[in-house]
């Protein structure tokens, strides 16, 4: 598939990109069958990058293999329905430090707008190479049930924690 835009700001090629060569055809190919889910978000991240300034999708659309192959992942990942991004800000080094104040910025962005999201997860996991920083954000309802709709979690190195639950898109 040719790529095409999303949005002003996001492309196709952009939420179904991967590091993973060997199943980036496979991940665009099956990510055909979720591009309303994928205009749904690319339009959220939009909403959060006028808030926040330019973003860095590092995982979007995962199909079952790459997300089997995506240490960590959820087997109910949303990411696996074009539900969900990884992201980071553009410019800056990532540091717990940033990521906390990255992570409060787009908080209160997509409280203030009323924006129904899913989860907003603060994540943080050590790799073999180095630790890596990421904010996750996913879909609200209709895409997900209301009543776990506006969590606010942390994760680290795989244990997920509860901040609160915001009553946003309910």
């Amino acid at each position: 598939m040719d790529d095409f835009k999303l949005t002003d700001h996001f492309s196709f090629f952009e939420v179904t990109g991967t590091s993973n060569a060997a199943l980036q055809a496979k991940n665009r190919a099956e990510a055909e069958d979720v591009i309303p889910a994928l205009k749904a978000l690319a339009i959220m991240l939009e909403q959060v990058r006028a808030h926040t300034g330019p973003l860095r999708i590092t995982s979007g659309y995962r199909c079952a293999a790459l997300n089997g192959a995506t240490v960590g992942s959820s087997k109910k990942s949303q990411h696996m329905k074009g539900e969900a991004a990884d992201f980071v800000p553009v410019s800056g080094e990532i540091t717990e430090e940033t990521l906390e104040m990255f992570f409060q910025q787009v908080l209160v962005g997509i409280i203030a707008k009323g924006i129904p999201f899913g989860q907003i997860i603060k994540e943080q996991a050590k790799r073999d190479y180095s630790v890596s920083r990421w904010l996750h954000l996913s879909l609200g309802a209709p895409f997900r049930e209301a009543a776990v709709c506006g969590q606010v979690l942390t994760m680290t190195d795989g244990k997920y924690i509860l901040i609160k639950q915001v009553p946003i898109g309910r």
